[in-house]
């Protein structure tokens, strides 16, 4: 059912308030990273029916508001890091990180198709191409998404300390969202209003997270080819100050232990 006016929207609101969902969200350009972007449309999928919202796209009649869609109890998604950076909802419940948890295998999430990339291609003045990949397209792309959401989700045993583990989206998202002020146009011209965003991925066979978009890194720029000093501070006569601590999650897992370690000298020769 594609939902495109604000009476089939307020009326589907009402049934979902205070119920669990599954939701789906699209962006408005996946070149952008998802703290500078905003949701173009959803899929929601509630009691065995799949719900497309399309808040603002070339082919909306209405312009509907996504922020209506907290009233749910709990919104699982496949990735509830970029969709708080969309929605900044505070009831986001990520399926990826629980079924990590549990040891459940997982996929890579879908990449868009063809259509998207030919989009990209001719849209490269503005950020916003998926404002006009057709309809047809983002409830293809999206209510495929949702299906592999759903078929991990139905594999979980939830259990109430489980949600616990979904704050870790929750404060990666936070550290992200402040961004780091860079000169105009660097990085390729990745980030747009001079800020860039770290992309953390906490669902490593290894639980250290990586941190990446679009190839790059801001947790180890090159030292040798400037690409540094594109970074900046976002205060007048500000500086930036770079700790490096002496292994740090060794000296974590010591202070959880009440593990008294010594100080001055690397804890590293004291464990030898």
């Amino acid at each position: 059912m594609v939902i495109e006016n604000q009476k089939e929207y307020l009326s589907f609101i009402e049934k979902i308030t205070k119920k669990d969902v599954s939701v789906v969200f699209i962006r408005d350009d996946f070149r952008n990273h998802p703290a500078e972007s905003e949701v173009l449309f959803a899929t929601v999928a509630f009691q065995d029916k799949k719900y497309n919202i399309m808040f603002n796209h070339s082919e909306s009649i209405e312009e509907l508001d996504y922020r209506l869609l907290s009233r749910a109890k709990r919104i699982w998604t496949d990735d509830s890091k970029q969709a708080y950076h969309l929605t900044k909802f505070k009831n986001l419940y990520d399926v990826r990180v629980m079924a990590h948890v549990q040891g459940i295998m997982l996929e890579q999430i879908l990449e868009p198709g063809l259509c998207f990339g030919s989009m990209y291609e001719r849209i490269t003045s503005k950020r916003n191409a998926n404002f006009f990949i057709p309809a047809v397209k983002l409830i293809e792309y999206s209510e495929e998404r949702l299906n592999m959401l759903q078929e991990v989700f139905n594999k979980l045993d939830i259990r109430k300390y489980h949600l616990k583990y979904n704050n870790a989206s929750m404060v990666f998202a936070s550290v992200e969202e402040q961004g780091i002020k860079i000169k105009s146009r660097s990085f390729n011209g990745t980030f747009k209003n001079n800020f860039a965003y770290s992309n953390y991925n906490i669902l490593t066979a290894t639980c250290r997270p990586s941190n990446t978009f679009r190839g790059i890194n801001l947790g180890a720029l090159n030292k040798k080819d400037g690409t540094r000093k594109n970074v900046r501070s976002r205060f007048d006569n500000g500086i930036l100050v770079e700790f490096d601590y002496d292994a740090y999650h060794l000296r974590l897992l010591a202070n959880i232990l009440k593990y008294d370690v010594p100080t001055d000298i690397s804890l590293h020769q004291h464990l030898a």
